[in-house]
């Protein structure tokens, strides 16, 4: 949970709140010592933002074995929009913190009521800034190795974990959840639950970090299990025949191999044209390539095959294993888990996809592409049309 995303939400909107909970801060001693003309209201300073991305793209680039090239553009890219986000954002997130410390800072809880009302308005601006740190860092994905993409996936999945349950607090709150018994930082053993809650939400957070990375040394925490989230041998589930074949490339799935040709092993699976094979040669015929054009496009899908195949070895096993638990969840939240992380390892198929097409898509000429459209447009006309329902 140490990801760049979860070192800026902790910083940038929850330190001076954290500080504020300590049991032994006296507010009545404080206000007579604090002069009267500081303001009132906080917010992250241009010099607090500049450090906090600081140190958080330091991490990032140390976790990910970023190049100096790579770090620059990150840093560039979180300087940028980090600052942009939150000056844009000020009148939804200055009232999110500033009341937030000041409930914290309380000598008395503060009611269900008064917790509900803020936490109502606190939960879209905190899902909103960690939805906009997750397309940043996504963002930079197009800029880092296969390796560093997965290595991104567990610090990804692990953050998901803790803004998971935070969200799942706030929304509880937010319903008039709020007990002071056990919630408010002042009463008795409060502490004491809170640690052991994020050693539980540590625990998960590192389970599903390693099944993001590929990794099978991390075993289920025993809550996942006994919750059916994931199955008591989820970190050691075999995968049977998960390396043989590629993946195929038809619309939202592009990058999945046909099942059946897949099962079979290598050799079935080469007897079987995928779909990455189909379109180049319908990209080929459609604007009717030449030679030397067709023996391009046959080396930029031998170079994206390889890409594929190279990847299923590596992460084919994993997928296998994800499937399984998606068939076997017993609970939505351990569906979405799976289905979550499923979809994290596909990335890479449509990504190789993607750029196989964009690299097709520079070789036709002006000519053959203003002949292209010439020849679909009496397709397109003799196409039938939907009749018109009044």
């Amino acid at each position: 949970m140490r990801a760049i995303r979860w070192s800026l939400l902790m910083g940038l909107l929850l330190t001076a709140g954290a500080a504020a909970q300590n049991g032994d801060y006296d507010r009545s001693r404080a206000d007579k010592r604090i002069p009267a003309e500081l303001p009132d209201e906080f917010y992250p300073t241009k010099s607090m933002v500049s450090w906090v991305v600081e140190q958080s793209t330091n991490q990032f680039s140390e976790s990910l074995g970023l190049d100096p090239q790579q770090k620059e553009i990150l840093v560039a890219k979180f300087m940028e929009e980090i600052p942009r986000y939150l000056a844009e954002n000020r009148d939804t997130l200055q009232p999110t913190i500033n009341n937030f410390i000041n409930m914290m800072a309380s000598q008395e809880a503060p009611t269900p009521e008064k917790v509900a009302e803020w936490a109502q308005k606190a939960l879209p601006a905190v899902e909103g800034f960690t939805g906009h740190l997750r397309e940043l860092t996504d963002s930079m994905r197009e800029h880092l190795t296969d390796e560093q993409n997965v290595s991104l996936d567990g610090m990804q999945a692990a953050f998901d974990v803790g803004t998971k349950h935070m969200l799942g607090r706030l929304s509880d709150w937010g319903d008039g959840g709020f007990d002071a018994t056990r919630d408010w930082h002042r009463s008795p053993g409060h502490r004491e639950r809170e640690r052991e809650r994020e050693q539980k939400i540590g625990s998960e957070a590192e389970y599903f970090k390693a099944v993001a990375e590929g990794r099978t040394d991390v075993a289920p925490p025993p809550h996942l299990v006994e919750e059916g989230i994931v199955p008591a041998n989820a970190a050691v589930v075999a995968a049977p025949g998960a390396a043989n074949g590629g993946a195929a490339a038809d619309g939202e799935n592009a990058g999945e191999m046909p099942r059946a040709a897949a099962a079979r092993g290598p050799a079935a699976a080469a007897a079987v044209k995928d779909e990455w094979t189909l379109y180049v040669e319908q990209f080929c015929d459609r604007y009717q390539l030449n030679a030397e054009q067709r023996t391009k496009a046959s080396q930029f899908l031998a170079r994206a095959q390889a890409q594929r195949s190279e990847w299923m070895g590596k992460k084919g096993a994993l997928i296998e294993r994800l499937e399984q638990m998606l068939k076997s969840a017993k609970t939505e939240d351990g569906k979405k888990q799976a289905e979550q992380q499923l979809s994290k390892l596909r990335e890479p198929f449509s990504r190789h996809f993607n750029q196989l097409k964009e690299k097709l898509d520079k070789l036709p000429t002006a000519k053959q592409r203003s002949e292209a459209a010439l020849r679909a447009e009496p397709a397109a006309a003799a196409a039938p049309q939907k009749p018109n329902t009044p």
